[in-house]
């Protein structure tokens, strides 16, 4: 699921996040709440699975409105 960062990305210096690895992730999908992390520890692998693709094609949705709107 990894995708090539694109300019602004690289601009903000996203690479500095890969100090954290998989942590980075589970944050995302305990919604920043440390409290919640072993909440998804205990999902099942697909579970989690969908539930990032799912994160991942909302956030591509997004940025292809966002870029198209700003074409208008």
């Amino acid at each position: 699921m990894n995708r090539p960062p694109d300019p602004a990305e690289i601009r903000a210096k996203a690479e500095k996040l890969n100090q954290f690895g998989w942590l980075l992730t589970i944050d995302t999908l305990a919604g920043f709440d440390i409290t919640k992390w072993d909440l998804v520890l205990n999902q099942s692998y697909e579970r989690t699975i969908i539930k990032l693709l799912m994160n991942r094609e909302r956030m591509d949705y997004q940025k292809r409105y966002v870029e198209t709107a700003n074409t208008r």
